[in-house]
């Protein structure tokens, strides 16, 4: 059960809540930003997709968050 609560509140995040950060982007998809360290030939950091899945990451646990709170109440295992 937490496996499908986990795709959907993924599915949810990837199709609706992140594309408006890329739509306020000039590139429209901010998760390949490359940030370069002219460091002899170049170091390049994929910043756009580690900012993105740390993004994701915090919507689903708050989101998992909530819904065992209120799971929790609703079964009266938890205080208000």
């Amino acid at each position: 059960m937490g496996t499908y609560i986990g795709r959907v509140v993924s599915a949810v995040v990837q199709d609706i809540i992140m594309p408006i950060p890329g739509a306020l982007t000039p590139s429209g998809d901010w998760r390949k930003m490359v940030l370069t360290v002219p460091i002899r030939s170049g170091i390049n950091f994929g910043v756009g997709d580690f900012v993105g899945v740390i993004i994701d990451f915090l919507i689903v646990a708050v989101v998992v968050f909530f819904i065992a709170k209120y799971a929790g109440r609703a079964l009266g295992t938890t205080k208000a």
